[in-house]
C-alpha cells in the first residue's frame, strides 16, 4: 500500500527553513495560526452538500458570500464591486495589465513592498520612487513628481500596515491624497493586505473616503488573516474595470478564482467561523506583537528607532546607514537571529523588517535580546 504521506515532500512550500536561526525576515504566519481544522470542515461539507456545484467552474466574480466579506473592510462598499482573485499578488497583475494598456506610469513610495513593484516591472511598466519620509508621504514631493507629466500615472501604495514599516497614513494625508489624485486624473491602487489585523482603530480605505472612485483601485487578500496558500484575495474599482476583470479570457475560459477554495471559505465565512477565527488572530498577533516590541524598545543603542505597530506583521526598526544594516545583519545571524534588510524594500531608510507573525511569543522574545546583542557588538 503506498504511503501517501511521501507526498509531501521537497517542493510543497515556498521559502526554506534555516537550522539554527531563527528568522524573522520572511513575512509568513506560524504554521500554528493556519485554520486547518476549519477549512476542512468547510471543505468537507461543501463537498458532501454542494459538490456539483463546487467542482464545477464558479461564477466569474467570485462567491456572493465571500465577495460581501471582503468588502466588510471597505465601509460602503457593496458586494457587486468586488470581484475575487488569486490572492494580492494576481490582483497585481490584472491591474498592471490595466494600466499597461493606458500606457501608465507607477510611482511608490520610497520604501514599498518590493515584490508588488516588482510585479510592475515584470508587466512591463515603468516604476518611479517618489522620496519621502519613513513614517508618512510627502504630499508636495509627490505633487512634484506630477508636474508636467503627459502619460497617465497611478500611484501604488500601502495605507494601512505598511510592509516593510507597518505604518498607518492619518486621515488628513489620505485626503490630501485623494484630492492630488481628482487634481491631476493620477489613479491610486491601495493594497490592503493586511488591514484586517488591527489591534486599534484605523482610518478607512481610501476608496471609502473618495468623492470619486472610479480613480481608486483597493486590493484585499485573505492571505494574512486566513492562509496564504489559499491564494484569494479580491478587488474593488470602476464598474469598467470590474467588468473587464469580470470577463477576460482567461475568467470565461476557467471562472472564478480557485472556485472550489473560495467555495469553501465562502461556507466558513456564513457559518461565522471565519469571523471568530479573525477575532482570535488578531489577539494572538496583539500577543506576539508586545513580546517582540518589550524586548526591544528601550534596550537598542542610540541611533535605531523604533515605533509600536499597531497592526500586521511588521516591527520595524530605523538603523542610522545601509552599511550598518548589512554588519548588524551579519552580527546577528551568528547568533542565530535573521531578519529582513529594510534596503529590499527601497533607498533612503536603512532599517530592519522583523516579522512577529512567523515566532511563538518566548521565540520572539529571545531573538529580541540577541538582536540587541549584536548591535551593542557593533557599537
Amino acid at each position: 500500500m503506498p504511503d501517501y504521506c511521501m507526498i509531501y515532500t521537497g517542493d510543497w512550500r515556498q521559502g526554506v527553513r534555516r537550522e539554527g536561526i531563527i528568522d524573522l525576515g520572511p513575512g509568513y504566519p506560524d504554521p500554528a495560526l493556519l485554520p486547518s481544522g476549519l477549512l476542512a470542515d468547510a471543505a468537507t461539507a461543501v463537498l458532501t452538500r454542494h459538490a456539483a456545484e463546487a467542482l464545477s467552474y464558479g461564477a466569474n466574480t467570485g462567491p456572493r458570500q465571500l465577495r460581501a466579506f471582503l468588502a466588510e473592510q471597505v465601509p460602503g462598499c457593496p458586494p457587486e464591486q468586488v470581484v475575487t482573485t488569486a490572492g494580492t499578488s494576481s490582483a497585481l497583475s490584472g491591474v498592471a495589465a490595466e494600466l499597461g494598456r493606458r500606457g501608465a506610469v507607477v510611482l511608490t513610495e520610497s520604501l514599498t513592498y518590493d515584490l508588488g513593484r516588482q510585479i510592475f516591472v515584470d508587466r512591463g511598466l515603468r516604476v518611479e520612487a517618489v522620496p519621502g519620509p519613513v513614517d508618512d508621504l510627502d504630499i508636495d514631493r509627490l505633487r512634484r513628481f506630477l508636474a508636467g507629466r503627459r502619460e497617465p500615472v497611478a500611484f501604488y501604495v500601502m495605507p494601512t500596515f505598511h510592509n516593510p514599516t507597518g505604518r498607518v497614513l492619518g486621515v488628513e494625508r489620505r485626503t490630501e491624497l485623494l484630492e492630488l489624485a481628482a487634481r491631476t486624473g493620477m489613479t491610486i491602487v491601495e493594497d490592503h493586505a493586511y488591514s484586517r489585523l488591527s489591534f486599534d482603530q484605523v482610518p478607512a480605505p481610501l476608496w471609502s473616503l473618495s468623492d470619486d472612485r472610479e480613480k481608486v483601485i483597493t486590493l484585499l487578500s485573505l492571505s494574512k488573516c486566513l492562509a496564504p496558500g489559499l491564494r484569494l484575495g479580491g478587488v474593488v474599482g470602476s464598474t469598467e474595470l470590474l467588468d473587464r476583470l469580470a470577463r477576460d479570457g482567461e475568467r470565461a475560459s476557467g471562472g472564478g478564482a480557485n472556485h472550489l477554495t473560495a467555495a469553501t471559505v465562502a461556507h466558513a465565512v456564513a457559518t461565522g467561523a471565519v469571523a471568530r477565527h479573525v477575532e482570535d488572530l488578531v489577539g494572538e498577533l496583539r500577543r506576539r506583537r508586545d513580546a517582540l516590541y518589550s524586548a526591544l524598545a528601550g534596550r537598542l543603542p542610540p541611533g535605531l528607532t523604533i515605533t509600536r505597530p499597531t497592526g500586521g506583521y511588521f516591527q520595524w526598526i530605523g538603523l542610522p546607514t545601509v552599511a550598518y544594516e548589512a554588519m548588524l545583519l551579519a552580527a546577528a545571524e551568528n547568533l542565530g537571529v535573521s531578519f529582513a534588510p529594510g534596503s529590499r524594500f527601497g533607498s533612503g531608510h536603512p532599517g530592519v523588517r522583523l516579522c512577529f507573525a512567523a515566532h511563538r511569543p518566548d521565540d520572539l522574545i529571545f531573538a529580541a535580546e540577541r538582536l540587541v546583542r549584536a548591535a551593542e557588538q557593533i557599537g
